[in-house]
């Protein structure tokens, strides 16, 4: 059931991502593909952070801190 999860969530990226290319170089709208990658990736950024902390209270240790850490910081200054 964990790999099911993970591909949906993948396609939600690969979905906001293709609407956000689409809005910004296609429909000249910057500011609201910038707004659906902040919105959504930090729902995202949420899943995220819920699956670590569950991984961490498990005993197992990865990068997943560093790549949550990374994802926050990413949303916060705006460089996607």
């Amino acid at each position: 059931m964990q790999k099911l999860s993970n591909y949906r969530r993948l396609w939600a990226v690969v979905g906001v991502g293709t609407i956000s290319l689409i809005l910004a170089f296609g429909l000249h709208q910057p500011i609201w593909a910038q707004v659906l990658v902040t919105v959504l990736g930090s729902l995202i950024a949420l899943l995220m952070f819920i699956d670590m902390v569950k991984t961490l209270r498990s005993g197992k240790f990865g990068v997943d801190l560093l790549a949550i850490t990374a994802v926050i910081a990413t949303l916060a200054i705006g460089e996607y």
